[in-house]
């Protein structure tokens, strides 16, 4: 008997060595089952992931109006956002939101409550959703961003297109930076190939919760795990293994293309799985062009990624009050 356990064991562990060893090939050859898995650990079902409500939302939820899954035309799939704006008729600055999700997942669902509380501080909010990798590749949601400006001009929407604000969490706020930084530099627009569709002038400020804000460090967090994931995402967005040193990844690494007309900017972060460095970093220089820009963090807090949202926090309620000071700074 003992000896037939033995070989069951000894059976059921080279098995799993086989396994082990089959998966680390397969990963050197493709970026898709990692990335799919990873999809899978950013859904969370029809109504997204289902954050903390701010103390005032049962409140405030009744001044605001809500479209959902409106579809913006757009080559390319995925293309609908949610819009929430306040009841009183009349034009409100607007708050582009791009969601995070490693650029292979995430909805614009999950974020849709802080969404609200926003639009109910005056403004009105579009939360987009936009194709993912490794279906699609960089520059896609790029382009869509534009597609979506576009779209939404030709709707009757209580904007005021002179005073638009352009944001995202985690890798959206990457998408979102890159995408601000094309609307403010020419030369910017020259090396990529991609032309402006707003301003400079429109565009009051930028916000980057968690933000990926230098590409190059995508797989430098705390976490090796994480690590690991970000750059079979990165794989998959640039459609290419050696990422680090694509002609695609240099085209999107904006930083080096900011200068002293890249608008306010907000960041906040926290201290744990996260790109805190990356924000710090950003802070320094945009000190360094004389950029008015605010830091919120709490390092003592060890705080995880996309903190802001999770609204039993208090250091994630203090976050939603600098950022409404923010937006009012800006725009009122």
């Amino acid at each position: 008997m003992k000896r037939k356990i033995c070989i069951g064991v000894g059976i059921f562990f080279t098995m799993m060595i086989i396994a082990i060893i089959t998966c680390l090939i397969i990963i050197q050859f493709t970026c898709i089952p990692v990335t799919k898995l990873t999809r899978k650990g950013f859904s969370a079902g029809e109504n997204g992931v289902q954050y903390t409500h701010h103390p005032e939302y049962d409140t405030r939820i009744h001044q605001i109006e809500k479209q959902l899954d409106v579809v913006y035309s757009s080559q390319y799939d995925q293309n609908t956002y949610d819009i929430y704006y306040p009841k009183e008729k009349s034009h409100y600055p607007l708050l582009l939101w791009v969601h995070g999700g490693a650029f292979v997942g995430g909805d614009k669902r999950d974020n849709r409550t802080y969404m609200e509380m926003i639009a109910s501080h005056g403004y009105t909010v579009i939360s987009m959703n936009y194709a993912l990798a490794p279906e699609q590749s960089y520059p896609t949601p790029i382009y869509q961003m534009m597609e979506l400006i576009q779209d939404i001009q030709t709707k009757k929407y209580p904007i005021d297109y002179q005073k638009i604000l352009i944001g995202g969490d985690s890798a959206g706020a990457h998408i979102a930076g890159e995408f601000t930084t094309l609307q403010i530099n020419p030369q910017y627009q020259e090396f990529t190939g991609i032309k402006a569709c707003l301003k400079p002038s429109q565009i009051k400020g930028f916000l980057s919760f968690c933000g990926l804000l230098d590409i190059k460090a995508y797989d430098d967090t705390d976490s090796w795990f994480s690590n690991f994931l970000y750059d079979q995402s990165a794989w998959a967005y640039f459609d290419e293994k050696h990422w680090k040193t694509s002609k695609l990844m240099e085209q999107a690494d904006f930083k080096p293309w900011i200068t002293s007309d890249f608008p306010p900017s907000f960041f906040t972060d926290g201290a744990v799985d996260s790109f805190l460095p990356q924000a710090e970093a950003m802070k320094a220089f945009l000190d360094t062009l004389d950029v008015s820009c605010k830091l919120v963090v709490y390092p003592d807090a060890l705080l995880p990624h996309e903190y802001q949202f999770q609204l039993e926090r208090p250091q994630a309620l203090n976050t939603f009050d600098e950022v409404v000071a923010f937006l009012y700074d800006q725009t009122m």
